[in-house]
């Protein structure tokens, strides 16, 4: 993580980010009005909620094993798992944020590349029962407290695989034939990015989303992001400056949009 960059792009966003009244998309309008920023209060969030408070106030020290660009703030290996809950789960309006799209979308495969412990996966399988929410986490340890919530809520749509994307990817993809929404939240590093979406890009349709976390958490982050939103590929990209939005439907005009969430 490079404080100075994710700072200067900050303020940048805040210079040029628009809201509702500068959206000319239907489209974009729409999602981001009667579905990101409606009011509506799911019945879940309050429980979900909960469960983040109780891994927020968990004092056990696990060890971890970081497959990725490691940790905002700590290398060492042991941490507790209210320090990872702190450090490293999708901020509430975030959660919040997939929990909505989901809902709305209704994708039946979603993939999720970092399971951390669990939280924003349950986010995502609370939103739309009726999916199967594959979610790959690096570290044995950190799945089996994803696991232990999961089971807590008791949540069946969930499949939980553990191991380096790298070697669980290519073998969880012959068995599945698509992917309508892939949440990418872990390895923030440059080449990993790209070469995961094209992964995934193998098993998408037209209507497929594709949503990156942490698209400024570093220089590479921000690198791959603007390469992605500039794909022909891409039809339509929001960037909410926490995480970015990809859309692929081909019959749209091609257009980015900074936006307020």
């Amino acid at each position: 993580m490079n404080v100075a960059h994710e700072l200067f792009h900050f303020l940048n966003h805040k210079l040029h980010a628009i809201n509702r009244h500068g959206l000319h998309s239907p489209f974009v309008y729409d999602l981001n009005t009667r579905v990101l920023n409606r009011n509506k209060n799911f019945a879940c969030f309050e429980s979900l909620e909960q469960t983040r408070a109780e891994l927020l106030a968990n004092n056990s020290t696990i060890e971890v094993e970081d497959l990725g660009a490691g940790s905002r703030v700590s290398k060492n290996t042991k941490r507790s798992v209210k320090s990872i809950a702190k450090n490293a789960l999708a901020p509430k309006y975030q959660a919040q944020a997939l929990f909505k799209i989901v809902e709305h979308f209704k994708p039946k495969t979603v993939l999720e590349l970092g399971t951390s412990l669990g939280l924003t996966t349950c986010y995502l399988a609370e939103a739309n029962k009726k999916s199967t929410i594959y979610t790959i986490e690096g570290s044995s340890n950190i799945a089996q407290k994803a696991n232990d919530t999961f089971r807590s809520r008791e949540l069946q749509n969930i499949k939980l695989l553990v191991g380096n994307f790298d070697q669980v990817l290519p073998e969880l993809f012959k068995e599945i034939e698509n992917i309508d929404l892939a949440y990418i939240d872990g390895n923030h590093r440059y080449d990993a990015t790209i070469r995961y979406v094209e992964w995934i890009l193998e098993k998408c349709s037209d209507e497929s989303i594709i949503i990156l976390d942490d698209i400024y958490w570093s220089k590479e982050m921000t690198k791959a992001w603007q390469e992605l939103k500039a794909d022909s590929r891409f039809s339509i990209s929001l960037d909410y400056y926490h995480f970015g939005v990809l859309f692929l439907q081909k019959r749209m005009t091609k257009e980015d949009f900074r936006l307020y969430y």
